[in-house]
């Protein structure tokens, strides 16, 4: 498969965190620390598995290959998380077509795991047919850790929420899901001035990645 391995651990054994973590939410960070702690206790290497681009882009479920955390700022939180290797496992025809069974296959064989974490919903392989239970039928070859699901104010903290509130300008709520605030790295543009006009001068930013887009208006930012 076509992926990408960013490591200083080459052949050493992993113990692993899957999922697409798009953004490095929450209920993603509970995933990273049962990840660095089960590593610690088995003398394993605590490795972080994304995918890119999005897969529910890839599949049609999406229109946009939209972004809550580019890729090289995920590399950043998860490695301040105690991650350290990292797996970009390119998400294209051959990754998608996949027998769930040949990607526990190359989990075992390629990237050398002896140890996953991953969340209570995860699926893989073709139409996501593989399931949690086909990933604890390894056991006790494999130790396999689910995180059950974290919910904040009666709602599964998740991705899609997470955009949702970002859209809808609802900005307040990501320190309780997300962890901290929404970020955007762009350039400075200029704009039609309308803000200075009003004594309430604004900065205009073209993104630099393809970003969830907030909803139109203007924001107090740091």
């Amino acid at each position: 498969m076509n992926y990408k391995l960013y490591t200083n651990n080459e052949n050493k054994t992993r113990a692993i965190c899957l999922g697409y973590f798009d953004g490095i939410h929450l209920g993603h960070q509970k995933l990273i620390k049962k990840t660095v702690e089960e590593a610690k206790k088995y003398n394993l290497v605590p490795t972080f598995l994304t995918f890119d681009p999005d897969p529910n882009f890839v599949l049609g479920f999406k229109t946009k290959n939209e972004l809550i955390m580019p890729l090289e700022d995920r590399f950043k939180k998860v490695k301040e998380l105690g991650i350290e290797d990292i797996i970009v496992l390119k998400f294209d025809d051959i990754s998608k077509n996949l027998e769930p069974k040949e990607f526990i296959k190359w989990l075992l064989e390629e990237i050398n795991v002896k140890n996953i974490t991953t969340g209570f919903d995860f699926s893989f392989g073709k139409r996501g047919q593989g399931k949690v239970k086909d990933l604890l039928l390894l056991e006790p070859m494999i130790k396999v850790n689910v995180i059950d699901e974290l919910k904040v104010n009666n709602r599964k903290v998740s991705s899609s929420y997470i955009i949702e509130d970002i859209k809808n300008g609802e900005v307040e709520n990501l320190k309780e899901t997300l962890g901290e605030l929404y970020t955007i790295k762009g350039i400075v543009i200029k704009g039609l001035g309308n803000g200075k006009k009003l004594s309430f001068p604004t900065l205009n930013i073209a993104p630099l990645d393809e970003y969830v887009e907030p909803k139109n208006g203007v924001y107090g930012v740091e």
